[in-house]
């Protein structure tokens, strides 16, 4: 299937780091394009992907809903941050399990 991320191009739009002092201050731009995380600059995600994506949105909301920081989750859940980002963002499979 078509990336919902990148609509199949496998490029994103992403902040110009800050840290790129080599970049001249006139070349800088406020956004860069960059390679499509989700994925991985193919283009093209597997089906099941579509719907760690909508299930991570939920996950996501949920803990927004509650005001609860990634990190703050993290410590509730005993599952790291990053693991948490990548279920939110659905890159991994998000464990419905999960309680806040």
């Amino acid at each position: 299937m078509i990336c919902p991320e990148c609509k199949g191009s496998g490029k994103t739009l992403g902040l110009f780091p800050v840290w790129a002092k080599t970049v001249a201050q006139e070349d800088r731009k406020p956004y860069v394009e960059m390679d499509c995380t989700q994925c991985c600059h193919s283009g093209e995600v597997p089906r099941e992907m579509i719907e760690w994506i909508k299930a991570g949105s939920k996950l996501r909301k949920k803990r927004i809903d509650k005001r609860i920081t990634l990190r703050a989750a993290s410590k509730i859940t005993g599952i790291e941050a990053s693991t948490l980002s990548n279920m939110e963002n659905g890159i991994i499979k998000p464990d419905p399990a999960i309680e806040y």
